[in-house]
């Protein structure tokens, strides 16, 4: 995984702050600031974001495509959690 300084972020979302919600500067700032999220595994407040520039664009692909991208892979780290919390269970009930 490459590393993402956090001026980085804090440049794109200052991007996304000073425009108006319907420019295309907003646009993109907000599917660069997702996909730096992506990156980084936020994956919640990555579809946020997205979710954010699909208002400005309804259509964009990339935003759409990223997206759920960020949903299936928050949903994969919340089933490996559930597993690994129900072996860790498992476990425990074998001991006793």
């Amino acid at each position: 995984m490459q590393k993402i300084s956090a001026d980085i972020l804090e440049q794109y979302q200052l991007a996304g702050n000073l425009t108006d919600s319907k420019d295309i500067l907003a646009l993109s700032s907000l599917i660069h600031y997702g996909e730096i999220l992506l990156e980084l595994g936020d994956y919640e407040t990555t579809e946020m974001k997205f979710a954010a520039a699909l208002q400005i664009d309804p259509n964009n692909s990339t935003a759409l495509l990223l997206r759920q991208r960020a949903s299936n892979q928050r949903v994969a780290k919340t089933v490996k959690r559930v597993i690994a919390e129900a072996c860790a269970l498992v476990t425990r009930l074998r001991s006793v």
